[in-house]
């Protein structure tokens, strides 16, 4: 869609992926000034769009710094607990709040992106498992989200 990504996650794994995939910008938060580095990249506009897809409480509440003003945050993620907002900073930047549960009527498209090999799917998926080893791998996931991008079951 012509937008220049900046993809911020505190595991130096998933950066260096989203680097192998094209994203130019990457951020650690944990040793990086995530909002200065946004600011620089963007001449001081900040990001027009910020989608957060982890609910980590941390990562939601930033999204309104990263956010330009009048910028879009969609929240994706899913957060195990209440999270308190900035709401003052919500208004003072009037921005514009989603939450998105799933992708109605973007199917054909991400089918397309994949069937064209734009998306490469296939290097986000870091364990395949059988049916009868989903509940593990979902207590993995959980107990260990910095060692998986994707787990996949698989029919056997």
């Amino acid at each position: 869609y012509g937008a220049t990504p900046i993809l911020i996650d505190p595991v130096e794994a998933r950066l260096q992926l989203a680097t192998a995939q094209g994203v130019a910008h990457t951020i650690n938060p944990v040793r990086q000034q995530a909002a200065e580095i946004i600011y620089t990249l963007t001449a001081g506009k900040m990001a027009a769009a910020v989608l957060e897809c982890s609910g980590a409480n941390a990562a939601i509440q930033d999204a309104a710094k990263y956010a330009a003003n009048s910028g879009r945050i969609v929240f994706v993620g899913w957060p195990k607990a209440e999270v308190a907002l900035p709401v003052p900073l919500f208004i003072r930047k009037e921005l514009n709040i989603f939450g998105s549960r799933n992708s109605a009527r973007e199917f054909p498209e991400s089918i397309e992106l994949i069937a064209t090999g734009r998306v490469d799917v296939l290097s986000v998926i870091s364990k395949r498992v059988s049916l009868a080893e989903i509940p593990a791998a979902i207590i993995e996931l959980a107990d260990h989200p910095d060692r998986y991008l994707k787990i996949v079951a698989l029919q056997s």
